[in-house]
């Protein structure tokens, strides 16, 4: 006996395929949106005026990847989910010097301010700045503190577990009696709150185990670029849990080839006798 598709079951096949591919499409850039920063900021000319029309180009000093927008009436601007690390940002309008801002350190989550001068000129010339984001976050309220890959690698570590950094946080305690949890490492509480209340992050996605709420999964010290850990005030992104969160980022590549070799060691030989 030979089965025939109807041409309704073939439309429902495909009607449902459709279906499940732009529900499934949007995923990733929502999910990533955690892993990665901001940058906004004014534009203004030498006498405090703002600026609409200017093109406001923000670039990755890893990779030269680069994102450009416009600024607003108002002289505004936003260059949203850039992956963390160096930038410049740079300015330019007809009728004046273009303006560069080098040496911004973007962290993970962070919405760094970067206001913009422009002289009159040529746009041929150029007006370099050289500085950091500020420490002082005015844009945004989240109380948290970002663990840079200098103190991921060179802190030392009995275990290797990065979860134990968080004891650098303000607020963040190991539980009484075994720091070890039911799976990867320390459970930390920030706060008074229960570490049952924590929310974990890699690279914008959940990396909470939801049955005991540890962390699924704990990526080697090397392959860290920084983690934040925020405890007060975060946005409702974070709203799965009470507690607090661990925004984990993991390196990515540049353009420049390098790499690292180590060996970790460690026997009776070398314990103290005493």
């Amino acid at each position: 006996m030979r089965y025939v598709q109807s041409p309704a079951s073939r439309r429902f096949g495909i009607y449902l395929v459709a279906v499940v591919c732009i529900a499934l499409r949007p995923s990733t850039p929502c999910f990533a949106q955690g892993a990665t920063g901001t940058i906004v900021g004014t534009a203004k000319d030498g006498s405090g005026a703002v600026l609409p029309g200017v093109t406001v180009t923000a670039t990755h000093l890893g990779t030269n990847a680069s994102r450009s927008t416009l600024t607003s009436d108002s002289g505004d601007y936003v260059v949203p989910l850039l992956p963390v690390g160096p930038y410049s940002v740079k300015a330019e309008l007809a009728g004046f010097k273009s303006s560069v801002v080098s040496g911004i350190n973007l962290q993970v989550d962070q919405k760094a301010r970067i206001d913009l001068v422009l002289q009159i000129g040529e746009i041929r010339e150029q007006v370099t700045v050289s500085g950091e984001a500020p420490v002082v976050q005015t844009e945004s309220g989240s109380v948290g503190k970002v663990i840079d890959n200098q103190a991921i690698v060179r802190l030392p570590l009995n275990g290797r577990n990065f979860m134990q950094l968080t004891m650098l946080a303000p607020g963040f305690v190991s539980p009484p009696g075994d720091l070890r949890s039911s799976y990867q490492g320390i459970a930390p509480t920030a706060n008074g709150a229960r570490s049952e209340n924590n929310n974990y992050m890699l690279d914008g996605t959940s990396n909470t185990e939801h049955w005991n709420t540890d962390v699924v999964t704990v990526p080697p010290l090397d392959s860290l670029e920084q983690f934040k850990l925020q405890t007060a005030n975060y946005s409702a992104e974070y709203g799965q849990g009470g507690g607090a969160i661990v925004n984990i980022v993991t390196k990515s590549g540049t353009n420049r080839f390098h790499g690292s070799a180590w060996e970790f060691h460690r026997n009776d030989n070398l314990d103290a006798r005493n």
